[in-house]
């Protein structure tokens, strides 16, 4: 299918080929008027002088027509969409009128009976037409209408004539004027090509300025990123490493007793972060995927207010909701990620805002295609964003003040992924705010049919054969204490670590420092549970977990729970951990509370207690 651009193209080579036509008028008024002065002085004894004036008159008057026509063209834009002068009517009418005058002399004035003219006055009636390829030969239409005015009536009249010598010079000015118009129309369709190349040549140039400009943009956009995210990042690890140090140096101290609190939330702050650049690039390559199912929206907003109390509390900051009497019990979507909108909104909002108040605003609309429709406003008595800006907020790695002064950081994600994220849920975010007036973000997002029953569920089925392990899903978790444990990990201290949050809870755990390792610990050893790291030297977790569940299969044991403990964060990860055999799979930062809640769920009552740990 053609573009508009490409059916626009050959409408602007016909313009500017006409506006040639046109523009050339002064040129060829002046030849014409000192042709025809040297053909009056030939032919001034032939006729009377009544019919010579009356046709220096004509000429007269196309000439400056023409001077007119070419004055009034330059003028005129291109693309002003006037009628005149530059259309196919006028050019053609120009062509006939400046041809016609010579074709009238060559028939009208023509000094039949003075042979000694003959020469002259077909030198420059001949000279006419040729030379005018230069005035008319842009626009091929115009120079033919020029030739048929000029040349026709000569042709004709010899041609009509009787006479032997007539009749071969009409004959010759037919050939001479089918010369013409094929020279003229070669000349058109070369100054056609290159208009074309001209007009491609531009648009190149303004695709790739265009092009120069967006990259430009980008360009900043994540060198301020890239700056902001290093302040962003080394802000919690100073935090980290530096109270580190100073427990390190001197632990007992009664002033550093804060100082493990203080590295949590340091760590939870990086975090964070490193999450959300983590759903940057998942839903950039289109690998997000929503968990529906139902869920209390009320009681959303709820947790979202108690974990933002303390820090409104501590800005002095009125915190609250309002709910609309149409909100119900339950409502049927992606409670984690609206919860993850939720906290970006609210969060902003009290950064941004130093005296009034943040109001969550919860309702349920009814939408005759949609169905349901959740409607979450975060309003804010906060300084307000310059209606300019309001797009370029949610695009990545923007904030309404890009300077190294601002006075609130960030890197500029959430707005951009809460957008895209109300986008995946079919729905919409908007802003309403202006400059001292605060802001008002709304998110709308319809109800998802209830895909509940479909939930994800651990416990894939088991390769070659081997039983799937029972899982205990909604029961209140089991207590842990008691069970032997396998941790394999590379890394010593990430192994330190998880070594010492089990066995305070009273598990016994030994260490594989990689796959054929931890093989041969799983062969000669009882294990109630594998913590499976998946990137290791040698033999990683995905191939150490598959070759144990063809063991399994072939020498008929019972299936070891594998549970994945990996810095491998990305959405298609817990799948291939699934694929590969586990059973249950966690991500680094591990937490104790998720350490205890996945082990639980594989004890069961039927478990016996295994042997004694190989050394």
């Amino acid at each position: 299918m053609a573009t508009a651009e490409s059916v626009e193209t050959p409408l602007i080579i016909a313009r500017e080929c006409r506006q040639l036509v046109l523009s050339q008028g002064v040129a060829g008024a002046l030849a014409t008027i000192g042709v025809a002065a040297l053909f009056l002085l030939v032919v001034r004894d032939v006729h009377p002088r009544h019919v010579l004036f009356g046709w220096a008159i004509a000429v007269a008057a196309i000439s400056a027509l023409r001077v007119l026509l070419a004055v009034w063209a330059k003028r005129s834009a291109l693309d002003t969409g006037r009628a005149l002068p530059n259309t196919p009517e006028v050019c053609v009418a120009v062509g006939l009128l400046s041809g016609g005058v010579w074709g009238a002399a060559a028939t009208l004035l023509f000094p039949l009976g003075h042979s000694e003219l003959y020469f002259v006055t077909a030198f420059l009636l001949i000279g006419m037409p040729a030379g005018a390829i230069s005035s008319f030969g842009a626009w091929w239409p115009a120079y033919a209408a020029y030739v048929l005015a000029s040349v026709g009536p000569f042709a004709i009249y010899f041609l009509s004539g009787g006479q032997h010598e007539f009749m071969i010079a009409g004959l010759a000015a037919c050939l001479f004027g089918a010369f013409l118009m094929r020279e003229a129309f070669v000349i058109g369709r070369t100054i056609q090509r290159n208009i074309a190349q001209r007009i491609a040549l531009l648009a190149m140039t303004r695709s790739l300025g265009d092009a120069l400009d967006r990259a430009d943009a980008a360009n900043r956009a994540k060198s301020t990123f890239l700056a902001n995210m290093s302040h962003e990042l080394r802000t919690p690890l100073n935090v980290i490493i530096g109270m580190s140090q100073l427990l390190a140096e001197a632990p007992d101290e009664p002033q550093h007793r804060h100082l493990p609190n203080s590295i949590r939330r340091a760590g939870q702050a990086l975090l964070a972060l490193i999450s959300d650049v983590l759903d940057l690039s998942q839903i950039e390559a289109g690998k997000i995927t929503l968990q529906i199912a139902p869920f209390a929206p009320r009681q959303l907003v709820e947790d979202v207010l108690d974990m933002f109390e303390p820090e409104a509390a501590s800005k002095s900051l009125r915190l609250d909701a309002t709910y609309a009497t149409s909100v119900p019990e339950l409502f049927i979507g992606d409670q984690a990620r609206l919860r993850q909108i939720l906290v970006n909104l609210v969060g902003n909002a009290l950064k941004f805002t130093a005296v009034g108040s943040v109001r969550i605003e919860l309702d349920v609309e009814k939408d005759t295609a949609a169905g349901r429709v959740l409607s979450i406003e975060v309003v804010d008595t906060g300084p307000g964003i310059d209606e300019n800006d309001h797009q370029r907020i949610f695009s990545a790695f923007q904030q309404g003040d890009d300077s190294s002064t601002r006075a609130h950081p960030g890197t500029g994600l959430g707005l951009n992924i809460s957008r895209d994220l109300v986008a995946l849920m079919g729905g919409e975010i908007d802003l309403r705010s202006t400059l001292g007036e605060g802001s008002r973000f709304r998110v709308r997002v319809p109800e998802s049919p209830d895909e509940s029953s479909h939930a994800d569920t651990f416990g894939e089925p088991a390769p070659d054969g081997v039983s799937p392990l029972p899982v205990v899903a909604d029961a209140a978790p089991l207590p842990i204490s008691g069970l032997k444990i396998l941790v394999v990990e590379d890394n010593l201290l990430n192994a330190s670590l998880v070594k010492l949050m089990l066995e305070r809870d009273g598990c016994v755990v030994e260490c594989a420092g990689n796959g054929n390792h931890a093989l041969e610990m799983m062969r000669t050893g009882s294990w109630h549970a594998v913590l499976m790291d998946c990137q290791m030297p040698e033999m990683d977790g995905y191939a150490t977990t598959r070759r144990w569940r063809h063991i399994e299969a072939v020498e008929r044991h019972r299936r070891l729970p594998i549970l994945a403990l990996t810095a491998h964060a990305m959405a298609d990860d817990r799948k291939k951990c699934l694929d590969a055999g586990m059973d249950d799979y966690l991500t680094k930062p591990v937490k104790l509370d998720s350490l205890r809640a996945v082990l639980s769920r594989y004890v069961v009552a039927s478990i016996v207690e295994p042997e004694s740990v190989a050394p």
